[in-house]
């Protein structure tokens, strides 16, 4: 299983996506976490459609999206985000991010910060082109 933007964003959706929220305001809302509190979110104004192809990886998130939240990214906010997680909420998302093939060994005292160089660099292998296989995970 390849790290990627739609297993992520798949792998947080059990824990992060509130009641009656739809896909397309889940990816919103998840892309809202990462950048500077504030700025224009660069995936606010996408269609529906783009949104739901994107969280199914089919296609991926575009190199230009990808780019543009990189642009504004705020690593902070985003642990903020994942420390709101109940603990054992955390503890299910340790195992489902290591089943999903999104880290190796992710610890619980460094959840937050993992979850967000997870998020990073999948934005940078979007933005880039590419992406990487969970074996050469390391988090």
């Amino acid at each position: 299983m390849k790290r990627t933007f739609g297993n992520f964003a798949q792998t947080l959706n059990t824990y992060f996506r509130k009641d009656g929220m739809n896909i397309p305001d889940f990816v919103r809302e998840l892309v809202e976490n990462i950048i500077i509190e504030g700025t224009e979110n660069p995936v606010g104004g996408s269609g529906d459609d783009s949104l739901i192809n994107w969280y199914n990886d089919n296609p991926s998130l575009p190199k230009t999206k990808a780019s543009d939240i990189l642009f504004l990214l705020d690593k902070d906010r985003f642990k903020e985000y994942i420390s709101e997680l109940s603990f054992h909420g955390q503890d299910e998302l340790i195992n489902d991010l290591r089943k999903n093939g999104l880290a190796d060994r992710p610890r619980k005292d460094f959840l937050p910060s993992s979850c967000a160089n997870i998020f990073t660099e999948i934005l940078k292998d979007c933005a880039n082109g590419s992406s990487k296989k969970s074996k050469n995970n390391k988090e």
